[in-house]
């Protein structure tokens, strides 16, 4: 006996079965839509390609009538419409004084905006004056020593917004630019490297 099939004929074509999953085809084929940026998306990657014309990082000082935390302030720039991903630190020197670290391509919106809002820049402010020291155990210091000290504390400053920095192409930018202002140290820059 011959167990081969002697039909000549194809043998069945498999049945389609729905899959759940689309085919590559199939996802390709859809219509894609792409979310428009929005303003601040738009600006923010301009500022990706734009040459900057004054490259380096300074801190820009502004009056505080009351004591606030730093989400307060904030959410007070905020509504000032003032763009917050563009400080890169927020403190509070002394009293009645708030400083802003910010990248000097950004301080004339900076300032423009404020301006347009009624608030003044606390240009007269130096954080290296020793006036700022209040702490009692330097009451009966000289002025000079008092000074030596204010230097201590704004150098602790700096090294503190650096440390709050995450990205880190912007964190070592600023510690390069605040070695060049001679803010921190050599020692301060390899600790931030």
């Amino acid at each position: 006996t011959n167990n081969h099939n002697n039909n000549n004929s194809p043998p069945p074509a498999p049945t389609a079965t729905k899959s759940s999953t689309p085919s590559y085809a199939q996802m390709t084929a859809r219509k894609v839509t792409i979310k428009k940026p929005t303003t601040r998306q738009v600006q923010a990657a301009a500022r990706k390609l734009a040459l900057s014309t004054q490259s380096g990082f300074k801190f820009v000082y502004l009056h505080q009538h009351h004591r606030m935390t730093i989400k307060q302030l904030c959410d007070i720039l905020r509504k000032l419409k003032i763009d917050n991903s563009r400080i890169l630190d927020v403190h509070f020197p002394d009293r009645g004084v708030v400083g802003i670290l910010i990248h000097n391509d950004y301080e004339s919106d900076l300032t423009a905006q404020l301006n347009h809002r009624g608030v003044q820049l606390h240009n007269s402010f130096n954080p290296c004056h020793a006036d700022i020291v209040r702490d009692p155990e330097f009451k009966d210091k000289s002025t000079e020593e008092r000074t030596i000290q204010a230097k201590v504390i704004f150098n602790n400053t700096c090294n503190r917004a650096i440390n709050f920095i995450k990205t880190p192409h912007i964190k070592i930018a600023v510690a390069r630019n605040f070695l060049q202002q001679e803010w921190i140290s050599e020692a301060d820059l390899q600790s931030q490297l």
